[in-house]
């Protein structure tokens, strides 16, 4: 009768493809009797992608196993892109750093400069904002040009490559004041600069702090004489006779006249001979007297423009030529000051 086979060991399966093992060697095998045990199968070879398949089962009677089958395995890749930087922008200064003075009745140019720098990308353009402190929206404000102007790339200038850029825009003589005597007093005209690269990458700087924009006092009136025509000794003209005053500022004001004779040689016609009033009027009524000092002209505002239309009113003249007056050409001169009003 046989005896029961001893325990055989496989060797290792060899390297299969695609997951699989090869086969395990044949089991080694040692009895103390005739008969034969049944061989170990071999341990499972290397799959595919790194891992190992399960081993083979014993072989009959010292035949090898079968190597189990592999796994497919997953190889994964990490990848982390290099940060692109954006530009950068500093040392923004309007106006350097100086209050500003509108010109009357027209546009000023005001400039802001910044130092740039480019990030990862080459700079592209620039734009700025240049803007009252307490306007709603700050620099992303919509653009008006009593508070708010928007300077287009095409306004802004690099210089030294792309170290320096300068935007300029040309502010209106009614622009918000911001000095002491104005409606926004404690306020500042401020800018900002916005720098653009080839990505599409911006950055923004502001100034700190900001400049006053002051009170702008100035008229202008669009005739330059007062034209009587013919008048006979011993009678009067006009009351009809018209000079237009336009506010030319940021602000309110009222007016006031004053006057010399009109003189022909050695003759005269006295200063308070010319009358006027801010409506048509028949001479030797109620209206003002002109004199050599001067003096308010009642009834007369203008309020500070907010646009280009003109903020304007008329004042209307007469005279009245004594008796005995020699005939002749006569001239004086008549001034017209503007007075500030809140």
């Amino acid at each position: 009768m046989n005896g029961a086979g001893g325990s055989g060991s496989g060797s290792t399966g060899g390297t299969g493809d695609n997951g699989t093992t090869a086969a395990g060697a044949n089991g080694t095998e040692w009895s103390t009797t005739p008969a034969y045990g049944s061989g170990g199968g071999g341990a499972g070879g290397s799959g595919a992608g790194g891992t190992y398949g399960a081993g083979g089962g014993g072989g009959a009677e010292g035949s090898s196993g079968a190597g189990g089958a592999g796994t497919q395995g997953i190889i994964v890749i990490t990848y982390t892109p290099t940060a692109s930087s954006p530009p950068a922008v500093s040392n923004v200064v309007l106006n350097g750093n100086a209050n500003f003075i509108p010109s009357p009745a027209t546009t000023k140019a005001i400039s802001v400069v910044a130092s740039t720098t480019a990030g990862s990308n080459p700079i592209a353009y620039a734009t700025s904002t240049i803007y009252r402190s307490g306007v709603s929206g700050g620099a992303g404000c919509a653009a008006n040009n009593l508070d708010c102007y928007q300077v287009s790339s095409s306004s802004c200038v690099f210089s030294g490559s792309t170290t320096t850029v300068t935007c300029t825009a040309n502010i209106y003589y009614f622009a918000d004041a911001t000095d002491a005597s104005s409606s926004y007093s404690g306020q500042t005209w401020d800018a900002a600069v916005t720098v653009t690269d080839s990505g599409s990458q911006t950055n923004t700087s502001s100034t700190a702090p900001g400049i006053t924009l002051q009170t702008l006092l100035a008229i202008n009136i669009t005739t330059s004489s007062i034209n009587y025509g013919t008048v006979t000794a011993s009678t009067t003209a006009g009351g009809n006779i018209t000079t237009t005053v336009q506010d030319a500022g940021n602000c309110s004001t009222t007016l006031q006249l004053s006057g010399t004779a009109l003189i022909n040689g050695s003759n005269l016609i006295a200063t308070s001979s010319q009358h006027y009033a801010t409506s048509s009027f028949t001479y030797g009524g109620s209206e003002q007297q002109l004199n050599g000092s001067p003096t308010t002209v009642s009834g007369f505002l203008l309020t500070g423009p907010t646009r280009t239309a003109a903020v304007q009113s008329d004042v209307f003249w007469g005279i009245g030529v004594p008796a005995g007056s020699p005939t002749g050409t006569y001239n004086g001169t008549t001034t017209f000051t503007a007075i500030f009003s809140s």
